[in-house]
């Protein structure tokens, strides 16, 4: 099991480009074995509905509402899965 949590973190912090993303794409390349899956627990930073415009955080990064989410976490397990070079990784959407 490889860790790679971030308290507080929003799903497009996970894109690519963004640290959270690429620290674990890091640590999960150091290893040079294959994903037998991911498990991933996040969503609670992304969470804010009531109407307001998305906010942009300090270091660049926009907090949507939660409609977007389902989007943008496609795209992360899409793009994880091609960095970690294995299409077909098993992914797990974990409910906090």
């Amino acid at each position: 099991m490889v860790g790679c949590g971030g308290g507080g973190t929003g799903i497009r912090e996970w894109q690519r480009g963004h640290t959270p993303y690429e620290k674990c794409l890091i640590r999960v390349r150091a290893l040079g074995l294959p994903i037998a899956g991911l498990a991933f627990a996040q969503g609670e930073a992304d969470t804010w509905s009531d109407g307001r415009e998305p906010q942009t955080l300090a270091d660049g990064v926009t907090l949507r509402a939660p409609h977007t989410w389902g989007a943008d976490f496609a795209t992360f397990v899409s793009t994880f899965r091609e960095d970690a070079q294995q299409p077909s990784m098993p992914v797990l959407l974990v409910r906090l």
